[in-house]
């Protein structure tokens, strides 16, 4: 039972994911609140569980991060069309999202592997969620020092994930 939980997370993840768009269509604190809160507990816990019950899969190695890009992607949309977010930071996480999707299916298609999330991918989660959640709840102040620390931050996990990426596919 225990093994199946970290990926039942995940899937919780994939299915709020348009809930969050539509709460923050609607404008509701409170829910975006709750599924942001939800979003982010059941991120670690699924990660914490499967190491600790030693529960990491193949499924689970796709779900987490999908789950993960769908639910900062759901939030990055709303917050552009609903709620006025600068479109050039939605871009730039949709494109780093893409290559690193096209780079991870390259990845398994070439090598049989799935590519693992390492400690940047993870906290450049974090930080887009709470970049999301200040342009959400107009902390105006915050705007700008979130969007550099957003950006910088998938600069990094962008080259991070570039050259793990290299070294598999050049591995023999």
């Amino acid at each position: 039972m225990l093994s199946r939980l970290p990926n039942a997370l995940s899937v919780l993840r994939l299915i709020i994911a348009p809930f969050i768009f539509i709460a923050i269509a609607r404008h509701d604190s409170v829910s975006i609140a709750a599924l942001a809160a939800i979003a982010v507990l059941t991120d670690f816990l699924d990660g914490f569980l499967a190491r600790k019950y030693n529960a990491i899969s193949q499924a689970g190695k796709i779900l987490d991060p999908l789950a993960d890009k769908l639910c900062v992607g759901a939030a990055a949309v709303g917050a552009t069309v609903f709620m006025g977010m600068p479109i050039f930071l939605l871009i730039i996480i949709i494109l780093r999202d893409l290559m690193i999707g096209v780079f991870g299916l390259r990845i398994i298609k070439a090598k049989r592997q799935i590519p693992v999330s390492n400690i940047w991918g993870k906290i450049t989660v974090f930080i887009l969620t709470v970049t999301l959640i200040v342009y959400i709840y107009e902390a105006e102040v915050l705007y700008i020092p979130m969007y550099i620390l957003a950006i910088v931050f998938i600069l990094i996990s962008s080259y991070s994930y570039f050259l793990i990426g290299m070294r598999l596919l050049n591995r023999k």
